[in-house]
């Protein structure tokens, strides 16, 4: 079975000793935003971490099923953990 990657992240980011008297700031570039259980699991994996700060910037939001309202809440539930979200553009991309 596969692993999407922001799970892989966490477990390689667990490894690090992080120094609590200090702040790490990490950038994700993603061809997707992150699912209901990754979001969920990245947000809780923060709670944790209050001197870690994530950005994502994503090429596309991730709606598995339009029936499923999974996915808008996990996206909600990573703001409130405090990520900050944004759409890529390719606005200064051909310059």
């Amino acid at each position: 079975a596969g692993c999407h990657v922001e799970l892989l992240f966490l477990r390689y980011i667990s490894d690090w000793d992080l120094d609590p008297g200090r702040c790490y700031r990490v950038t994700w570039f993603t061809s997707w935003s992150p699912c209901y259980d990754c979001a969920r699991h990245v947000a809780d994996f923060l709670r944790g971490y209050p001197n870690l700060s994530l950005r994502i910037f994503t090429a596309r939001l991730y709606f598995c099923d339009k029936n499923r309202k999974a996915e808008p809440e996990g996206l909600r539930r990573l703001h409130r953990a405090g990520v900050q979200i944004a759409i890529m553009t390719f606005k200064g991309c051909l310059d």
